[in-house]
């Protein structure tokens, strides 16, 4: 099974660019996370104390995450950015996955990478309309529509008082969710 834990600014008063900027220098501070990928600016491998921030069970390796994601507007995009199943008509509770699906993808069938603020899906059964980020999800609690985000694939739920440190050095409260799928 795959995870990737996010942590959303929710009260940040920076920018989403200062936002990224001051969480990459956090996080290499704290020894989180190193390079980033030369192909993908927004993508990081694990530091010399990439276990720190996490939670720890017996059988654990040495890793901490797979990679870090930093992700900085221009536009809005949902959390979790991966692709979610079981997509739901908020009014009637029809099945509206497929009409979600295709709504979060470009003239070119591939993951939008443009602003989905404004971004609607309408359902077949009851033709309630509403925006991508207001459906029901079956496997997530909501959707975030957020220009900014960190997250780590693969790794443990981030101990709570690591948490606190971090939102005491970006000076904004995180909230911190989950989502998995195999």
């Amino acid at each position: 099974m795959n995870v990737a834990r996010y942590l959303i600014p929710i009260d940040s008063r920076l920018s989403a660019a200062e936002y990224a900027k001051n969480a990459e220098t956090v996080l290499r501070e704290m020894g989180v996370i190193s390079s980033e990928d030369e192909r993908f600016p927004s993508l990081f491998y694990r530091g010399n104390k990439s276990t720190e921030p996490f939670e720890k069970e017996p059988g654990d390796d040495e890793q901490g995450f797979e990679s870090a994601c930093i992700f900085s507007g221009p536009h809005f995009t949902l959390a979790p950015d991966e692709y979610v199943d079981g997509i739901r008509c908020p009014k009637c509770d029809a099945e509206i996955t497929d009409q979600w699906a295709d709504a979060m993808k470009d003239q070119e069938g591939y993951k939008r990478e443009d602003d989905v603020s404004q971004v609607w899906v309408s359902c077949p059964k009851c033709g309630y309309t509403c925006r991508v980020h207001e459906v029901k999800p079956d496997t997530v609690d909501k959707f975030f529509l957020t220009d900014r985000y960190v997250c780590f694939w693969n790794a443990r739920m981030p101990r709570a008082e690591w948490v606190a440190e971090f939102d005491r050095r970006l000076g904004c409260h995180h909230e911190v969710f989950e989502y998995g799928w195999t």
